[in-house]
Formats: structure tokens, C-alpha cells, sequence
């Protein structure tokens, strides 16, 4: 199979889940968020197993800590996602869970000690500015809508956290390992 097939089906099916879990009605989203996760491992699992010369397990047992900790907030992104898209629409929900580009800035700074260029700081303002205007409606008649704003908000923290903790431990641990 092709890189650019692997490419093709990879963004088609990003491009989907979000209209799928809208389908899915008020199915309760730790279920839809198990399953998500669930079909990921197996073919995940499938897919390293017939891969030659995967390597061991080795590295993954230094690092489980931060690994478990990863899949927590890569859980906890899908579970807020997911419950936002059944209080706010899709499009706000997207743009919301988009912004973790900004946390990941953040936590970056405050844990890695790192410093962003001055461009990503501008970028980042206009960013914010761009989620108040988003949502600045709902923050006004504090409604379900808000509820969902902010659901697709800490899911964009949890994504930037899992991030970071993949551009951690990344260079030790592969990452269809990881």
C-alpha cells in the first residue's frame, strides 16, 4: 500500500469523525470515545504486529509513566471533543478544538522551558481574539452552546498535552509504539 493511499485514507477519516459522532446522537461519549480508541489499538496493533523488524517493548517500560498519563489526556481530549459536538455545533466545535496549537505554546513555555518565537505570540492573540468572537455570543445568553464552547476548549488543552508529551519522550520511544 502506497504512503500516499495510507495519506489519503488517514485525512479522509479525520475529515469524517466529526459528522460520525454527530450521527451517533446522544450516544454517551465515553462509549463513543472507547470505541474510537478501542478499533485505533486493534488496528494499530494489527498493523505493528505484521510490520517487519518492529522493535520491543523495551523503551515503552522506561517512559509508562508519562505514556499512561498521555493516553489519559488523549482519552479525556476525545471524551470533552466528543461531548462538545453534542452541545454546539460541528463548525464551532472544530475551530474551538483547533486552537491547541495555543495551549501547546503554553505548556510548552511552562514546561519545557521553551520560548516561542514572537510570531507564534501574535499569531496566538489573533487566535484569541478570533475564539472570543466566537463564542462571545453564547458567553452573553449562557446557554448549552457555552457548555460545548468550552468542552471543545479543554479538548484542545488535552491534545496539546498529549503533544507535548509526545515530542517528550518521542525521540526514545517509537511512536506507533508510543
Amino acid at each position: 500500500m502506497s504512503d500516499y493511499f495510507k495519506l489519503f485514507i488517514a485525512v479522509f477519516i479525520i475529515s469524517w469523525s466529526s459528522i460520525l459522532v454527530r450521527w451517533m446522537g446522544n450516544t454517551d461519549p465515553l462509549i463513543i470515545s472507547f470505541y474510537r480508541l478501542f478499533f485505533s489499538a486493534i488496528g494499530l496493533s494489527v498493523y505493528l504486529f505484521f510490520k517487519p523488524g518492529t522493535p520491543h517493548l523495551t523503551h515503552i517500560k522506561k517512559h509508562s509513566m508519562f505514556i499512561v498519563l498521555a493516553g489519559f489526556f488523549l482519552a479525556l481530549h476525545f471524551v470533552a471533543w466528543i461531548s462538545s459536538l453534542q452541545k454546539t455545533t460541528v463548525g464551532r466545535s472544530i475551530f474551538l478544538e483547533s486552537t491547541h496549537p495555543i495551549f501547546a505554546i503554553a505548556l510548552s513555555f511552562y514546561f519545557l522551558k521553551e520560548k516561542a518565537p514572537r510570531i507564534f505570540l501574535g499569531f496566538a492573540l489573533v487566535s484569541l481574539l478570533g475564539i472570543y468572537f466566537t463564542i462571545h455570543q453564547d458567553i452573553v445568553a449562557w446557554d448549552e452552546g457555552l457548555t460545548g464552547d468550552l468542552l471543545a476548549l479543554i479538548s484542545a488543552f488535552c491534545l496539546a498535552a498529549y503533544l507535548l508529551i509526545a515530542r517528550k519522550i518521542g525521540h526514545t520511544v517509537p511512536l506507533l509504539r508510543y
